[in-house]
């Protein structure tokens, strides 16, 4: 589990540093955060062969959208209330105070479970293909491109978080991945009002 616990439309981008953010949702936004931003959409989750038990893979589209997103998330509820319980078990002569934070959060990890999936990584599936020139003159020349292990032709932006999978012909981007950078993730908790977690300044 990271540690959090313990502390997206190239039509619609921002850019933040050298980094690339899809349709304005940041590393460690919520589900709940973003289901405001669009109250209209559908949210699937899907469940590929890689998601792990604490993680959370989930297609949004509909209104509001331009395009699919295709968001996987950290879901540090179910850890995060098996540690308070334990603590409220263990802390007999825990203060007044201490007892009722617990309680209060043990409340919102029960009542409000979308408080606690945080983006880990934004996908944006484009309906209409995206020419790689576009690409190139929008973000510069990639990094790398090269063929995976499925033989899909990939382009890498590694000073912006950003890898893009192209069309058999190498001509068109039909979806494109934002990993977040480092100083996209120091933006995203300062545009929240949050500490900058320690081991992020140690990466």
């Amino acid at each position: 589990m990271r540690n959090a616990i313990f502390a997206v439309m190239v039509a619609a981008t921002s850019i933040c540093s050298h980094a690339e953010v899809f349709s304005d949702i940041w590393y460690n936004d919520t589900l709940a955060s973003i289901k405001k931003q669009f109250p209209k959409a559908a949210y699937k989750d899907l469940a590929p062969a890689w998601l792990q038990a604490d993680e959370r893979f989930i297609e949004i589209q509909g209104s509001g959208l331009a395009h699919r997103l295709l968001i996987h998330f950290s879901d540090i509820g179910p850890p995060l209330k098996k540690i308070v319980i334990e603590k409220q078990q263990q802390n007999q002569s825990s203060t007044q105070q201490t007892i009722d934070w617990q309680a209060d959060l043990l409340q919102r990890l029960t009542n409000t479970p979308d408080e606690f999936i945080l983006v880990e990584w934004v996908r944006i599936a484009y309906i209409e293909k995206v020419p790689i020139s576009r690409f190139k003159a929008r973000y510069g020349e990639p990094a790398s491109c090269k063929f995976d292990e499925s033989f899909e032709q990939v382009c890498t932006w590694p000073k912006r978080g950003m890898t893009a999978s192209l069309s058999e012909d190498g001509k068109f981007v039909y979806q494109a991945d934002t990993q977040f950078t480092k100083e996209e993730k120091i933006e995203s908790y300062r545009r929240r009002n949050e500490a900058t977690p320690a081991w992020l300044n140690l990466e």
